[in-house]
């Protein structure tokens, strides 16, 4: 992945979607409860992004907004 500084855009998303595929395994096997609490964790991560990683483009991590991270933007 080369070299993270920082809140970085990137892992977090991919945080986030490891929570909403936990949350669909957990679906799967009858855990509601614990299938709400990883959507409502996805949730506030993606929620987080946009507050703090987002300026009309994803910013690469908080410590890194003179680019833009390109693979998020596509």
């Amino acid at each position: 992945f080369g070299l993270f500084l920082g809140r970085v855009t990137k892992l977090n998303l991919l945080y986030a979607l490891a929570l909403d595929a936990s949350a669909t395994m957990a679906e799967l096997v009858g855990n509601t409860t614990l299938a709400t609490d990883y959507r409502s964790r996805a949730d506030t991560v993606r929620s987080a992004i946009n507050t703090h990683l987002y300026n009309s483009t994803y910013y690469v991590s908080d410590t890194i907004t003179s680019t833009m991270l390109q693979d998020v933007n596509a």
